[in-house]
């Protein structure tokens, strides 16, 4: 997080995907881009933390059913 702070521990993933982008760039090279997002939210709310076990379930199916390759990751959060 900012500043170096830390995620706090009751966190919530609220979705994982690939982002994919194509574009031409000014030399005129086609240019492919992919990365993994990792979207994060948080809140006062404590009572929707998630334990480790059900986080590596969630990683594990996005693996398994996005097939992905090794890519830059981008978190995102809230």
């Amino acid at each position: 997080m900012p500043e170096g702070k830390k995620v706090p521990s009751h966190f919530h993933i609220t979705e994982i995907g690939i982002i994919r982008k194509k574009y031409i760039d000014c030399g005129g090279n086609i240019r492919d881009e992919n990365l993994i997002n990792m979207q994060l939210w948080y809140s006062n709310d404590i009572n929707h933390k998630i334990g480790p076990a059900k986080i590596l379930k969630i990683i594990q199916n996005s693996e398994k059913h996005l097939k992905f390759k090794d890519e830059e990751i981008q978190i995102e959060y809230q």
